[in-house]
């Protein structure tokens, strides 16, 4: 083979990369605005409420950010990089919740920098997957 044909068929490899990067990149980036328009959805009279019914599984919490995972798969991220975030988490884990239950009361009015989004079980497995991919710089399986 020569040198010639080498690089072309590197390059070739590498634009391929690069367009399955790119797809990721875009695919991350959806998923993560339909989370925010869920999130949005979530936002009800200064409080974070469950989309679905479930059971919390798991609170993580930071000044800045506070994460409630549910068995059923669907998540909830709260954050704010500006300041602490004003709240109160009102329920616990193991505790199965009902639609539009209370699940973060905002004690904060200012609502400056916050973040919220909702992801349902489908949506973090993409996510999950899809920067797996990118970090370790490797091939995807995406849109299959």
């Amino acid at each position: 083979m020569g040198l010639f044909k080498m690089i072309q068929e590197l390059l070739e490899q590498f634009n391929e990369d690069l367009d399955e990067k790119s797809r990721a990149n875009d695919l991350l980036k959806q998923i993560q605005e339909e989370g925010f328009k869920r999130g949005v959805e979530s936002l009800k009279d200064k409080a974070i409420v469950a989309l679905e019914p479930g059971t919390v599984q798991t609170i993580d919490q930071s000044p800045n950010q506070i994460q409630i995972f549910m068995n059923e798969g669907q998540g909830y991220l709260i954050n704010n990089d500006l300041m602490p975030l004003a709240s109160s988490i009102k329920v616990k884990p193991d505790q199965e919740v009902k639609e539009g239950q209370i699940l973060i009361a905002l004690d904060n009015a200012d609502s400056l920098g916050l973040e919220v989004f909702a992801y349902t079980n489908e949506m973090l497995t993409k996510l999950n997957s899809i920067r797996e991919m990118l970090s370790l710089g490797l091939p995807s399986a995406i849109g299959q």
